[in-house]
């Protein structure tokens, strides 16, 4: 489990019980948001003073210093079937703009554009075996928008996506499975 406000933090539990807290290396400030394996070692994401971080574990008790990616704010982890990826922002003048970084390791990260707008982030970011991706999240253009409105973008290969009108805050829904 992660999380933190301010402080990075991770959690680990050998029966989802009992839980201990386990610590980011020193000077490590900004918040864990999404964790996940790949072959057998943890990865966590998070943002911190205007960067996107990646942190990596052996064991979950022990982790790297992070590394950061510059202007970027990760706010999701998958586990796609070639790797990690990771849904979040950049901001580019101003806008946020949604991207998909993508990574066979867990180490080096390849970053795709997917949207652009204001107010917008991804809620949900899911990538099934068949190779579906889905976010999902507001999005508010302010030229024409008065409030965010709920979207999803899909995607075939994590590269190329495509804008739907999400269903799932009309019906009452916070999160949608794929």
């Amino acid at each position: 489990a992660v999380g933190g406000a301010g402080s990075a933090m991770v959690w680990h539990s050998p029966d989802g019980r009992t839980w201990s807290r386990a610590y980011l290396p020193d000077g490590t400030s900004g918040n864990a948001l999404s964790v996940e394996t790949i072959d057998g070692e943890f990865v966590a994401v998070g943002e911190g003073l205007g960067h996107g971080l990646v942190w990596s574990s052996a064991d979950g008790l022990e982790w790297s210093a992070p590394t950061r990616v510059k202007g970027a704010r990760f706010e999701r982890l998958a586990a796609t079937p070639d790797g990690l990826a990771i849904a979040g922002t950049k901001d580019v003048k101003g806008m946020n703009q949604l991207n998909v970084w993508t990574s066979p390791n867990g180490t080096d990260w390849t970053g795709t554009k997917v949207d652009r707008g204001f107010l917008l982030h991804p809620s949900q970011f899911e990538v099934t075996d068949t190779g579906t991706w889905l976010i999902t999240g507001p999005l508010m253009d302010p030229a024409k928008d008065r409030r965010p409105k709920d979207r999803s973008w899909l995607s075939t290969d994590g590269e190329t996506w495509e804008r739907r009108k999400s269903p799932a805050h009309k019906l009452g829904w916070d999160q949608s499975t794929i």
